[in-house]
């Protein structure tokens, strides 16, 4: 009976002790420490020659660094979308000339100078008699003609023969309401005329002050191609003076010649100065042009000046032009 006891004790060990068991616990998370625990126990048994047990224990403990979260938020699909902009239209500057106030041409309009090359927006236009005006904000600027130049961003009107035709079709602005220029008026002896003053008025308005014109004939620009339309020179004697007044198709003064009379003043041409205080002009500009009978300033306050002698005599002339 005892050998029988044994044995079966025997087998039961053997019978228990052959198989393993293994026990894993689920990896357990706990927030915010971040911190994962696993616990791993295996029993494993063996019998050599006699029975034993052997049970080891291992424990592993895995700490994860912090969790780091990226939100990405969709753009719109809106504000990638560009806004349409419509077709500006756009020209060059091919002649050199006046950015005015407004489609009045008076020393009052002038902004400054567009030269050759310059480019342009091109944003409105507007007919003003027979001469077509545009408005137009400088976008680039070619070589520097003049230190007035006006820079990149003014706005202004400019009159179409100093540009290309616009690239596109332009908006008609509105019609501009009638622009009265003011008069300087002096009982001084020593003023011819203010020339200034009466470049931009009409020949009625002329008319009304110093009577009607004597031997209309056509205007033709000559080296002044640039304006827009011919018209027509009447003869006035002012003062003692006689002047050639120069008007546009549309009835307007562009340009005014003093002549017959200068000569008894006795003005030499490094004397301009003297004369330029009795016809309304800026004395503090020299001259773009020297010659020993001639002196032209190119832009003076908005006008073109020519100042002419003989080479045995005093001044006989000085012609001052609008510069469209």
């Amino acid at each position: 009976m005892r050998r029988l006891f044994t044995i079966l004790t025997m087998l039961g060990i053997l019978t228990a002790c052959g198989r393993a068991t293994s026990i894993a616990k689920t990896p357990q998370v706990m927030e915010g420490t971040k911190v994962a625990t696993m616990e791993v126990t295996s029993v494993v048994t063996s019998v050599v020659g006699i029975t034993a047990i052997v049970q080891s224990t291992t424990k592993v403990t895995v700490t994860t660094q912090p969790t780091v979260e990226v939100i990405v938020t969709p753009m719109p699909t809106s504000a990638l979308t560009a806004t349409p902009t419509t077709n500006i239209s756009t020209a060059s500057v091919v002649n050199g000339g006046n950015l005015r106030s407004r489609t009045n041409v008076s020393a009052s309009t002038v902004i400054g100078q567009v030269c050759p090359g310059d480019h342009v927006a091109v944003l409105a236009q507007q007919q003003v008699g027979v001469a077509l005006w545009y408005r137009v904000q400088i976008i680039t600027t070619a070589a520097n003609c003049h230190p007035k130049r006006v820079a990149i961003g003014t706005e202004g009107w400019i009159n179409s023969s100093l540009v290309s035709q616009p690239n596109n079709a332009v908006v008609n602005a509105p019609t501009a309401a009638p622009t009265t220029v003011a008069v300087a008026t002096t009982n001084d002896p020593q003023i011819i005329l203010d020339i200034p003053s009466r470049i931009g008025q009409t020949r009625v308005k002329f008319e009304q002050e110093f009577g009607a014109g004597k031997n209309p004939t056509a205007f033709h620009p000559g080296d002044r191609s640039h304006y827009s339309g011919a018209g027509e020179t009447r003869n006035y004697t002012v003062r003692g003076y006689g002047l050639f007044v120069n008007y546009n198709s549309s009835g307007v003064v562009v340009g005014i010649s003093i002549s017959d009379g200068l000569e008894r003043d006795a003005y030499d041409l490094k004397d301009w100065t003297k004369l330029f205080t009795r016809v309304g002009l800026p004395t503090n500009q020299p001259p773009d042009t020297e010659a020993p009978a001639a002196v032209r300033w190119l832009n003076l306050n908005g006008y073109v000046v020519d100042v002419a002698k003989t080479l045995n005599s005093p001044i006989w002339q000085i012609q001052v032009w609008a510069i469209e």
